[in-house]
């Protein structure tokens, strides 16, 4: 899952099919709660890959990204 962009490309993130499925429900109630910027029309993806971002720092911390990838 692309979880941000960087001059060198995108970030990754692997997670288990649980981890996908609560990343998936967190990325939604973001944007339910207002806290994630609305990016059903964004065409590039850039922004859900933003908001991605913003889930995978609030709630997957700990889980590292790959610049490169998936390891």
């Amino acid at each position: 899952m692309r979880v941000g962009l960087n001059p060198l490309g995108a970030s990754f993130i692997q997670l288990s099919d649980v981890e996908f499925a609560s990343f998936m429900l967190a990325h939604e109630l973001g944007h339910r709660t207002g806290k994630l910027i609305p990016d059903g029309s964004d065409r590039s993806n850039a922004l859900s890959i933003s908001n991605n971002g913003a889930v995978h720092k609030a709630c997957f911390g700990d889980i590292p990204a790959h610049s490169s990838g998936m390891p």
